[in-house]
């Protein structure tokens, strides 16, 4: 599959594209750096929405057409007690500690949405 890539951030990177997990796993681990939000476009007709800020993430799974449902991703092993401010075009976004998972899972649900354009069996996901 090939994945779009579209960065919330205030002052957003260029729109790219992967279809390479290699190419794609790299380009995870460089978003490590600051906090930050981007959306995951697949060919398959969801995307992905990802946050990432060092060692823990988030991710939303929906429709391409942003109708509903809104699934939110639910960690297995708790990784923060209290909620945890993703920065999204330029402003602070909350997100559940029961939604922020380890930066290594998000990197295996991504890879997979990568792999097949649906959500990954990994972890739970719950409507938001």
């Amino acid at each position: 599959m090939k994945l779009e890539f579209q960065d919330f951030g205030i002052e957003p990177q260029p729109n790219q594209s992967f279809d390479n997990a290699a190419e794609l796993n790299a380009f995870l681990e460089n978003q490590r750096k600051e906090s930050m939000m981007c959306q995951l476009i697949s060919e398959s007709g969801y995307k992905l929405q990802i946050g990432i800020d060092g060692d823990i993430g988030c991710a939303q799974f929906m429709s391409n057409d942003d109708e509903p449902p809104y699934l939110m991703a639910v960690t297995p092993v708790k990784v923060i007690e209290s909620s945890h401010d993703f920065i999204m075009t330029g402003s602070a976004t909350e997100v559940a500690s029961e939604n922020c998972l380890p930066f290594e899972l998000i990197k295996k649900l991504v890879l997979e949405f990568l792999e097949t354009g649906a959500k990954s069996q990994l972890v739970e996901w719950e409507e938001c």
